[in-house]
């Protein structure tokens, strides 16, 4: 497998017919901004896949067959192997990036998502979510632009996070998915999770290093939560994204957001190399008398 890694990018509903190259640019923009502002470098080192679904997703008379999952079945031993792996897996990632924190949510979500499914960009999530031939059609065309046996990054935002969650069972076992990055997923909701969605999500993908989701505090589509009730091997972490709904919710606000871009970039480059720089290279100065005590005092205390 080669050592070179790929990022695929989905993205969520949008105003036109085709994903156009400008709402392309401004995630990518804002991204690739925020990882130079870090201090990454080397970003030339990866290819970004970004495949344009848009017009798959007005619903249409053609027949297609979801593609299966190819998540094979183990035996409990292999079972609790996998689960232990990915659990320390997860650990490392809440020591450096901060607990699951799943949010209280908002009581509106599921009756504000049945109210809306109907109207304006939000029926492109409808025919993803409720006509299969649409949703194969889909999954078809991104599984179709995946490299073989390479190493791949996943970030998903609103629509796509439900399409890579989808999607993340169906890649080829070759394919090593380093790790997933969904952003304003609406998972958290009975109706985009679905019982069959977590149903082949009860356990994680062997392929799978990881899968971090990033919940926007003011974004309407998360509604003040994460997917970790749905999904609970995922690891929730909020982060602030401006609290008028549409900014809020824009892949812009979420990729140019330091935290979000550090994980992304952390993922497919590696950790930020600090230096370190000696403060004072001269012999220690030993305590007085005064200074032992007081240091007594604080460790009885």
């Amino acid at each position: 497998m080669s050592d070179s890694k790929f990022l695929l990018y989905l993205h969520g509903v949008s105003t036109s017919k085709t994903h156009d190259s400008g709402s392309s640019e401004a995630w990518k923009t804002a991204l690739f901004a925020e990882l130079e502002e870090l201090g990454f470098r080397n970003l030339d080192s990866f290819r970004v896949i970004e495949p344009s679904y848009t017009d798959l997703l007005h619903s249409n008379d053609a027949k297609a067959d979801v593609p299966p999952t190819t998540t094979k079945r183990l035996g409990k031993v292999e079972a609790e192997d996998h689960l232990r792996a990915y659990q320390e897996r997860v650990s490392a990632l809440e020591v450096k990036w901060g607990y699951s924190y799943e949010g209280p949510g908002m009581a509106y979500q599921d009756s504000l998502v049945s109210a809306v499914k109907n109207f304006g960009a939000f029926r492109q999530a409808k025919s993803y979510v409720e006509d299969d031939n649409v949703r194969a059609q889909v999954l078809s065309k991104i599984l179709d632009s995946l490299p073989d046996e390479r190493r791949l990054v996943i970030v998903g935002h609103s629509l796509g996070s439900v399409i890579a969650a989808d999607l993340v069972t169906r890649i080829s076992p070759k394919v090593q998915v380093e790790g997933m990055i969904t952003v304003g997923s609406p998972l958290g909701t009975s109706y985009f999770s679905g019982k069959k969605l977590t149903k082949e999500l009860v356990n994680s993908p062997q392929n799978l290093g990881w899968w971090v989701n990033l919940w926007g505090t003011g974004d309407p589509v998360a509604a003040s939560r994460g997917i970790s009730a749905k999904i609970e091997w995922v690891l929730d972490l909020p982060v602030k994204t401006g609290w008028k709904p549409g900014p809020a919710h824009s892949s812009k606000n979420y990729l140019s957001n330091p935290n979000v871009a550090n994980l992304i970039g952390t993922a497919l480059l590696g950790p930020l190399c600090r230096e370190i720089v000696p403060v004072d290279s001269g012999v220690d100065v030993p305590f007085d008398q005064a200074e032992w005590l007081a240091v007594a005092a604080l460790r009885y205390v």
